[in-house]
């Protein structure tokens, strides 16, 4: 594992910008609501399902 660790750190170390892609277990794990939960705010009046895919992206960077 830390080979991995290395070899990753390896290839970012001298990156201007480093973007992490995860999924919304990541943020549950640790107490952060994912769109997916029932919650207010900008979510509210949105079905999750339409949101979540590239297309949606490109129709509406903003929203999504």
């Amino acid at each position: 594992m830390n080979s991995t660790i290395e070899a990753v750190a390896a290839q970012v170390g001298d990156a201007k910008r480093v973007a992490v892609f995860t999924g919304a277990g990541t943020y549950a794990e640790i107490g952060i609501p994912t769109f997916c939960d029932p919650l207010p705010g900008i979510w509210v009046g949105h079905d999750p399902k339409k949101l979540e895919t590239a297309s949606a992206f490109r129709e509406d960077v903003v929203l999504v």
